[in-house]
């Protein structure tokens, strides 16, 4: 059954009335209460440029003062109308902006224009009579831009004689640029080739701090004795074998800078210092080339899980090899570790107390 409004209000005319009265008082007394003032203050986005020109007439106000404020004042922004007005001996000029508008950024605006207007008329013309500047034709720039106008107006009557010809130079000159353009190798972002490398060191899990500071001192010593190396920088971070950090791993990483004039480039030191790093035990050596504006890395990591080393020994040489003979790779390494073994040692309280 749907509702209806008429037969609610004819079944229920109490219910009704006390709606209608309530409304009514509360329509009232909101009446009474709102704010009422006969000549509200507004706020006008208004601006008025007066000035005088005493004994002057009107087409005269108009172009000596009306025209120049108002070609000084066409750079004012967000002026949604401007009005001027010229009578004999005065000018009137008002501009409206929209109801958003900064009005005291507007009328430093303003003050700033006219300023600048008033130096033009007043203060340049009365600069140039007082020091007459004149041009020096003796002076030495002067000389060369006559020299290098009248070469280039020669050159102009040259080349309007010889229409033909310099369109066809014209021509030739843009197929030959295009031409180079295409033979121009162009990268987007170019991959630089720099001399820093990066080692990483990822120490097994449950080493101990001496073993720790061991591996980290044998890299070290590769490094500093080579002739090539610049500086370097190491840092090794991570927890060691104490018992609080147990199963807790520690990594290090060194950055390597060669000299400008090394015995070997880039890509040889990495290769040369991946195979003195793979003999080390519990730990895997990663060492890579560092090039600018590069987002990633470009090699493949292979990673193989066993409970026999010698077979992954076997199985990672067999690898190396067969990848060392692929074109697509510059170098291949192998690193080796047992992975991190641990043990569970369950004290029996009674027996321990015995």
């Amino acid at each position: 059954m749907m509702f209806s409004l008429p037969d609610f209000s004819v079944k229920r005319p109490v219910c009704v009335f006390i709606c209608l009265v309530s409304l009514i008082l509360f329509g009232v007394s909101s009446v009474f209460e709102m704010p009422l003032e006969s000549t509200p203050e507004m706020n006008m986005p208004t601006m008025t440029i007066m000035t005088s020109y005493p004994d002057a007439s009107p087409d005269e106000v108009d172009e000596m003062v009306t025209q120049k404020i108002e070609s000084a004042l066409s750079g004012i922004t967000e002026v949604e109308s401007m009005t001027s007005t010229s009578s004999e001996g005065s000018s009137m000029i008002m501009l409206e902006f929209g109801y958003d508008v900064d009005t005291d950024d507007k009328y430093q605006d303003i003050t700033s224009a006219l300023a600048s207007m008033l130096g033009a008329l007043t203060l340049v013309p009365l600069l140039f009579v007082k020091m007459r500047p004149r041009e020096k034709l003796t002076s030495r720039s002067h000389v060369m831009m006559h020299a290098l106008e009248g070469k280039y107006e020669a050159l102009l009557r040259r080349a309007l004689r010889a229409r033909k010809t310099v369109v066809a130079s014209a021509i030739a000159c843009t197929a030959i640029a295009g031409f180079l353009f295409t033979q121009i190798d162009m990268e987007l972002m170019p991959a630089g080739s720099t001399n820093t490398i990066s080692v990483s060191v990822e120490i097994r899990s449950g080493l101990d701090l001496e073993n720790t500071n061991a591996i980290m001192e044998e890299i070290e010593s590769m490094i500093s004795e080579d002739p090539d190396v610049e500086s370097y920088s190491l840092r090794v971070s991570g927890g060691g074998g104490g018992m609080g950090m147990m199963g807790s791993s520690s990594a290090g990483s060194v950055s390597i800078t060669l000299k400008d004039d090394a015995s070997v480039d880039t890509d040889t030191y990495v290769q040369n210092l991946r195979e003195k790093t793979s003999g080390l035990k519990n730990c895997s050596v990663e060492v890579s080339k560092q090039e600018s504006m590069s987002f990633g890395s470009s090699g493949v990591e292979l990673r193989l899980s066993g409970p026999d080393l010698g077979d992954l020994e076997t199985a990672s040489e067999s690898i190396r090899k067969r990848l060392s003979g692929m074109e697509e790779f510059d170098s291949v390494s192998t690193s080796l570790t047992d992975g991190s073994p641990r043990a569970k040692i369950e004290v029996d309280p009674v027996l321990s107390g015995a």
